[in-house]
């Protein structure tokens, strides 16, 4: 860059009062990068730490070279010296202390400083490792091209999350996190294992139960050094594009940036670093579904229709797996103290997020969640169809309560046009039965949310099976129609 134009830039970004788009990800790297490097900008460190918090930030760069040559002498002698004490430790250590050495170990393997030790301790390594039991959480990559573990690729630059240096990304160990058991779909063959009756709502419990064990354990991986700039710049990249998800006009324009962001991150061949995309997309899809609950119905299908179309059995495994552990009403289930004794556990399985939460907080949320997970069914109704069945024959047989019922008129409305001509009948009878429930805690509670809100849900289920059984559109299906 010449020197009139760093002036220029310079001149810029005061006159502008910094005013740029943090979403521009590539002009902000030019920029950072000049503004690191050449001292004839002069634009603060405080300000561009303030301005671009999500960037990593580095000093310029030492004017005496010789310094920073011996500096870095010096740090790969301390760095091979250490690697080589962890692992002398982890071939003498017992069980209880092989995982936090192999967690050191592992981060020095990512040096490129260390490669020709790394080669000759790994020789050494490899009959422990084989012998130990690690301690894993499972992912299944159904699709081939997630599933490639490919150690030879040079080339995982994200192209368009622009310019990270991703020298270390590719991962050589097992991935710390799985979802479902190798070569699996989360709900599996559908139609097989036909001796269990609700094998389903097994595969959802169980998907739940999961998702507890690996939620916090990839809140932690995005943060670990390694990962944290690349995590960083996933966010800033995906964070925009569902913001602006607002209609089905730009649907297809979302749908492919987002399709693109996803074949970038599997040039990386890097599980661990794509389940920490899916589990990000996730959390913007669901956090922004909490604000469209007074919109059309059809906004939460645009959402699960994304999630559906990324074509990513990954994204598709740890969506069921979430809503689960989210919502149970989906399933449906009710826990009670029978299934957790302590307080807290139960609340937290019941769906509420915190000790004080109003009902009508709660049961807004899960009407959010509710429509998201019925609507991605409501993608491929013939693949889904044995899920669907099995979720009338479970409120069939429930006892009913205002969570129920909430999730109950979810489904009616958007599958209730969908289904009428096979199950009409039976959503009669299911109807009435969760409709005289409803009433009669609307009657006789001593809750006003409870009154409230299973009032207002037995007269929409009222309703909503007028519209069906005369042939009329639901709410959700005559804006569906009108897409």
């Amino acid at each position: 860059m010449k020197e009139n134009s760093l002036f220029q830039i310079n001149e810029d970004f005061k006159k502008s009062k910094f005013d740029i788009p943090t979403e521009n990800i590539g002009f902000c790297n030019l920029i950072l990068s000049q503004c690191f490097e050449n001292e004839k900008i002069d634009i603060s460190f405080d300000f561009l730490k303030n301005k671009f918090p999500l960037f990593k930030f580095k000093k310029k760069k030492e004017k005496d070279a010789n310094n920073k040559i011996k500096e870095k002498e010096k740090q790969k002698d301390d760095e091979i010296k250490k690697y080589t004490e962890i692992t002398n430790k982890i071939l003498k250590s017992k069980d209880n202390e092989y995982n936090n050495l192999m967690q050191e170990k592992e981060k020095l393997e990512n040096m490129e400083i260390l490669q020709l030790k790394i080669e000759e301790n790994n020789k050494k390594l490899k009959e422990l490792r084989d012998k130990k039991d690690e301690s894993k959480i499972i992912i299944n990559e159904n699709n081939n091209n997630e599933n490639n573990n490919n150690e030879n690729n040079n080339n995982n630059e994200i192209k368009g999350l622009n310019s990270i240096d991703n020298n270390n990304i590719i991962i050589k160990q097992p991935s710390k996190i799985e979802i479902t058991k190798k070569n699996e779909t989360f709900l599996g063959n559908i139609g097989n294992d036909e001796d269990i009756k609700y094998k389903f709502k097994n595969k959802l419990i169980n998907g739940c139960n999961n998702f507890i064990k690996i939620k916090d354990k990839l809140k932690n991986i995005a943060f670990e050094d390694k990962y944290k700039d690349i995590s960083d710049k996933i966010l800033i990249s995906l964070t925009p594009t569902v913001n602006q998800l607002n209609s089905f006009e730009i649907y297809d324009e979302k749908l492919q940036k987002l399709k693109s962001d996803f074949d970038e991150i599997k040039e990386t061949k890097n599980k661990e670093l794509y389940i920490i995309t899916c589990n990000e997309l996730l959390s913007l899809i669901f956090n922004k579904s909490l604000s469209s609950i007074n919109e059309s119905k059809t906004k939460f299908y645009l959402f699960s229709k994304i999630i559906y179309n990324i074509k990513s059995s990954t994204l598709i495994n740890l969506f069921f797996q979430r809503i689960a552990y989210y919502c149970p009403y989906i399933i449906p289930i009710q826990y009670t103290e029978k299934d957790f004794s302590d307080k807290n556990e139960l609340r937290k399985r019941q769906g509420f997020i915190e000790e004080g939460e109003q009902l009508t907080d709660f049961n807004n949320r899960m009407t959010c969640y509710e429509y998201l997970y019925f609507t991605f069914l409501f993608n491929d109704y013939e693949k889904y169809k044995p899920i669907i069945i099995e979720y009338i024959d479970l409120i069939d047989e429930s006892a009913i309560n205002f969570a129920i019922g909430n999730s109950y008129k979810v489904f009616l409305n958007v599958f209730g046009n969908t289904i009428k001509d096979e199950f009409l009948n039976k959503i009669k009878s299911i109807s009435n039965k969760i409709k005289k429930s409803l009433d009669n805690d609307s009657k006789n509670s001593n809750i006003s949310n409870i009154k409230s809100i299973s009032g207002s849900n037995s007269y929409q289920i009222k309703e909503l099976m007028k519209k069906i059984d005369k042939g009329k559109y639901t709410d959700f299906y005559e804006d569906y129609q009108n897409i």
